[in-house]
């Protein structure tokens, strides 16, 4: 999980350096789709109690999103 994470937000980050605006906020974007997709299925995993969903790797998950999202401008967050 925490490398889904790393690889994500260097991605991100590489895609937006040096990138017009709205290339940037795409990259981020895409990033914080990836995450969002990554804290749903470990949410899933967490309330059922299935291995891979215990509380610490639940609460990662929810800053990576949490994360993402503070990288758009607010109009562009769920």
């Amino acid at each position: 999980m925490e490398g889904v994470y790393i690889w994500s937000r260097r991605w991100a980050d590489a895609q937006a350096l040096d990138a017009p605006k709205g290339e940037q906020m795409k990259a981020y974007r895409a990033h914080r789709d990836r995450m969002k997709l990554l804290f749903a299925k470990v949410k899933a995993k967490y309330e059922t109690g299935v291995a891979g969903g215990e509380k610490d790797k639940y609460q990662a998950a929810r800053y990576y999103l949490a994360e993402a999202n503070s990288l758009l401008p607010k109009s562009m967050r769920d």
